[in-house]
C-alpha cells in the first residue's frame, strides 16, 4: 500500500506556492497543509483529499470571485481554512458530487451560497462560521444531503439554512442567527431532521416550513421578528416536538397550509404583537390555524401570550391535554372549521377560557378555571357540544350565550358551581 503523503504549501518555502499546483501534484489520500498567507485562487478538488490549515486560520485566506472550493470527486475533507468569495453568481463551496467533509471554517459569500449542495451530492459541515452570505448560508437542494452540525450561521441576506427539491439535510446543534430573512426555510419538496438548535433574531421568522416533511424538535427558537417562530404552509407534513418557542414576534407558530400538522409537547411563551394600532394588535397568538389541513396539537404549554393561546380560523383541529393559561386575551378562539377541545387546563387568561364565533367545535373533559370572562362563549353560527368541563370560578360565570347559539349546542354534564 502507498502511505500518505504531506505535501505543504506556502508562497514563500513551501513545496508548492499555490495550493492548485498542490492538488495537481497530489495522489488520492494525500494530505495538503496550507500554511499562513492570502491565496487568491480557485480550488477544484478532483481526487480523495484532506487539505488542512496550519495556523490561525483567520491568516490562512482562500478568495476567489467564482467557486472558491468546487468538490469533483468521491471524498475529500477541508478543516481550519478561511474562505471568502468576492462576487458573482458563484458560490463559495460548490459540492455537486461526493462527500464533502468541512469542518472549523470561516466561510462568506459576496455572490450566492457560502455552502451549496445539490445533485444526490452529501455534506459534512461543522464547528464553522458561516456568515454574510449575500444569498442562503448553506443551500441543500436537488437530492442534497448530508450532516449540518454545530456551526454559527449568521448574517446572511436570505435564509441561514435553505433546503428545497428533495434535499434532506439533519440540521443540529447550530446557532442560527441575525439573518435578514429566516433561520431557517424548507421548500415545497424539502426534507430534513431539524434537532437542538439555537435559532434567534432573525428578520423574518425562525423557521419557515413551506410544504415537505420535516421534524422539528428540541430547539430553543426565540426572539425572531415578523414571522414569529415557526410559521407552515402548502401541503407541509410537519412534527414540531419538544422545542422552546420564546418571546418571538407575530405568532409563535402560525400554520397555514393544508397538510398535516402536529404540535406537541413545546414551551410556548410571550409571543409579541407584531404591530400595535389603535384598535387591536396584529399577531402575539400562541398558535394560530388557517387553510384546509388537519392540526394536531396537544401536550403544550402555552403561556403569557399578547394574543390569543390558540386561534382557529379553518381547518380540523384537535386541541388536547395543553396547559393554555395567563394569556392576555381568550385562552382558545374559534372562527370557523372542525374543532375538538378535550382535556386541557385553560387558566387565568384575561378573555373568556374559550370563545366560539363560528364552525363547530366539542369541547370535553376541560378545566376552565379563573379566567377573567366566562368560561365559554357561544355566538351566533357556531354549534357543537359542550360537556362534561369543570367551567368554575371565572369571573363571568360559566357561559356567555348569544343569539340562537344555545339552540345549536348540546350543553350537558358541566361542572359550574364550586
Amino acid at each position: 500500500s502507498v502511505s500518505m503523503r504531506r505535501l505543504v504549501v506556502d508562497p514563500q518555502k513551501g513545496d508548492h506556492s499555490t495550493i492548485a499546483k498542490a492538488i495537481k501534484a497530489a495522489q488520492p489520500g494525500d494530505r495538503i497543509e496550507v500554511q499562513p498567507g492570502v491565496y487568491k485562487e480557485a480550488i477544484v478538488i478532483d481526487k480523495p483529499l484532506e487539505i488542512v490549515g496550519q495556523g490561525p486560520m483567520a491568516k490562512i485566506v482562500i478568495s476567489s470571485s467564482v467557486n472558491v472550493v468546487n468538490m469533483s470527486t468521491s471524498s475529500a475533507a477541508i478543516r481550519n481554512l478561511t474562505l471568502r468569495q468576492t462576487g458573482g453568481k458563484w458560490h463559495a463551496i460548490d459540492v455537486s458530487q461526493g462527500h464533502l467533509e468541512i469542518e472549523d471554517c470561516d466561510i462568506s459569500s459576496e455572490g450566492r451560497a457560502c455552502v451549496a449542495v445539490y445533485n444526490g451530492a452529501m455534506v459534512s459541515v461543522r464547528k464553522s462560521r458561516i456568515h454574510h452570505s449575500k444569498d442562503y448560508g448553506i443551500l441543500v437542494s436537488d437530492l442534497g444531503q448530508g450532516l449540518i452540525e454545530d456551526n454559527d450561521i449568521l448574517a446572511n441576506h436570505y435564509a441561514g439554512i435553505k433546503i428545497e427539491t428533495s434535499g434532506n439535510p439533519t440540521i443540529r446543534l447550530n446557532r442560527i442567527h441575525n439573518g435578514e430573512a429566516e433561520g431557517i426555510s424548507v421548500g415545497a419538496l424539502g426534507k430534513g431532521v431539524i434537532d437542538d438548535n439555537d435559532v434567534a433574531r432573525n428578520a423574518r421568522g425562525g423557521i419557515k416550513l413551506d410544504g415537505g416533511n420535516t421534524t422539528v424538535r428540541n430547539n430553543r427558537i426565540h426572539d425572531n421578528k415578523y414571522n414569529g417562530g415557526i410559521l407552515v404552509e402548502g401541503r407541509a407534513q410537519v412534527m414540531i416536538e419538544d422545542n422552546d418557542i420564546l418571546g418571538n414576534e407575530g405568532v409563535a407558530v402560525a400554520i397555514n397550509g393544508s397538510g398535516h400538522t402536529t404540535v406537541r409537547k413545546n414551551r410556548i411563551r410571550e409571543p409579541k404583537p407584531r404591530h400595535t394600532y389603535s384598535w387591536g394588535i396584529d399577531g402575539g397568538q400562541g398558535i394560530a390555524v388557517s387553510g384546509q389541513g388537519h392540526v394536531v396539537i396537544g401536550e403544550n404549554e402555552i403561556a403569557g401570550t399578547a394574543a390569543e393561546g390558540i386561534e382557529v380560523y379553518s381547518g380540523r383541529v384537535d386541541i388536547s391535554q395543553n396547559h393554555i393559561h395567563n394569556g392576555h386575551k381568550a385562552g382558545i378562539t374559534m372562527h370557523k372549521g372542525r374543532c375538538l377541545i378535550e382535556d386541557n387546563n385553560i387558566t387565568g387568561n384575561a378573555g373568556e377560557g374559550i370563545d366560539v364565533y363560528g364552525g363547530r367545535v366539542t369541547a370535553r373533559k376541560n378545566r376552565i378555571n379563573r379566567n377573567k370572562s366566562a368560561a365559554v362563549y357561544l355566538a351566533s353560527g357556531s354549534r357543537g357540544v359542550i360537556e362534561d368541563n369543570d367551567l368554575r370560578d371565572n369571573v363571568d360565570g360559566p357561559f356567555r350565550i348569544y343569539d340562537m347559539s344555545a339552540k345549536l349546542f348540546v350543553i350537558r354534564r358541566n361542572n359550574k358551581i364550586g
